[in-house]
């Protein structure tokens, strides 16, 4: 929540290429689908989507 705060969604958006999201779930579950990242049953995993986005936040 706090990286979305620090950084505006037109560069996020550019970063991950999503489109336009309006909340940090929203973006979370984009990254995931984006990536792949899916838990049993083929839910979004909302926990690896937000490692990706730290990890790419911290490099």
């Amino acid at each position: 929540r706090e990286i979305l705060k620090l950084c505006p969604a037109e560069k996020l958006m550019a970063v991950y290429k999503l489109p336009r999201f309006s909340s940090v779930d929203e973006f979370l579950q984009k990254v995931a689908s984006l990536r792949g990242k899916l838990k049993k049953g083929g839910v979004l995993d909302m926990e690896a989507a937000a490692k990706i986005v730290l990890r790419d936040w911290n490099e």
